[in-house]
């Protein structure tokens, strides 16, 4: 009689074979579960993003400022200390003293000429090449990248100003007077600024903001600060701050 030899390996078991077919998917719980960690961290990083570029933002347009007051004070050295509009302008409305009230980037020349207003003013200042074959252009400076009605408008004859001139700076004969020529009022002299530091040179300007000040801007601009809480301000020192919204940065007597 033939015996069996019982051994570990003749009582284990079998290994079992999966039948072939297509690989475990998802259950409907776990991809719940990845969308809803998703959306958690969507919901935190979407407005982290938002600020970010909105301070980016803000940090462009105060370098911008500071870039018009480089090409401002080179203005005044070869001008005798005189601001821009010190003497009449002429262009197709006129002959007189006017830079008007806002600072479109936009910039014309006329007969050869470059008429009224900062960019254009400025322009031999802001680059080195004038482009005399061309009537109008930008200056990208003068373009607020935070503010969507300009650049939207920068392709367009109708420039939607991003800044405002200075309203009013204390003078060293103790009066308030528009720093830059308007309605046929000659523009300053440095020299008779009195506090450069406190006097305003330019600001951001939205519809909000000129019904505080007691003026009108463009129909197209902005109805409120593009900066949210705050507006920037360059001031005739050269440095640019941010003015809590609801705030005249002008000085008083």
């Amino acid at each position: 009689m033939n015996t069996v030899k019982i051994t570990p390996e003749t009582i284990a078991p079998a290994p079992v074979r999966r039948a072939r077919g297509r690989p475990r998917g998802f259950t409907l719980i776990e991809l719940l579960t990845v969308i809803a960690i998703i959306g958690i961290l969507a919901a935190i990083l979407v407005p982290v993003v938002g600020k970010v570029r909105q301070s980016a933002r803000k940090s462009a347009c105060a370098s911008n400022l500071r870039q018009v007051s480089v090409a401002l004070a080179g203005y005044v050295t070869e001008h005798k200390g005189f601001l821009p509009g010190h003497e009449k302008i002429k262009d197709n409305t006129g002959d007189y003293y006017d830079m008007g009230r806002e600072a479109s980037p936009r910039w014309w020349i006329e007969g050869g000429n470059l008429t009224r207003g900062l960019a254009a003013q400025l322009l031999p200042y802001f680059s080195a090449d004038i482009p005399w074959s061309r009537n109008t252009g930008v200056v990208d400076i003068l373009a607020c990248p935070a503010n969507t009605a300009t650049m939207d408008s920068l392709g367009s004859t109708s420039t939607v100003p991003s800044y405002m001139l200075g309203i009013r700076v204390k003078t060293t004969a103790g009066t308030l007077r528009r720093p830059f020529a308007y309605s046929g009022s000659p523009s300053l002299n440095t020299n008779d600024i009195a506090v450069p530091r406190n006097a305003v040179m330019l600001f951001d300007v939205d519809t909000a903001f000129a019904s505080l000040l007691g003026t009108t801007t463009s129909k197209s601009a902005s109805p409120t600060s593009v900066h949210g809480a705050t507006r920037n301000v360059l001031y005739f020192d050269g440095h640019v701050e941010a003015v809590p919204e609801g705030t005249n940065p002008h000085e008083t007597l």
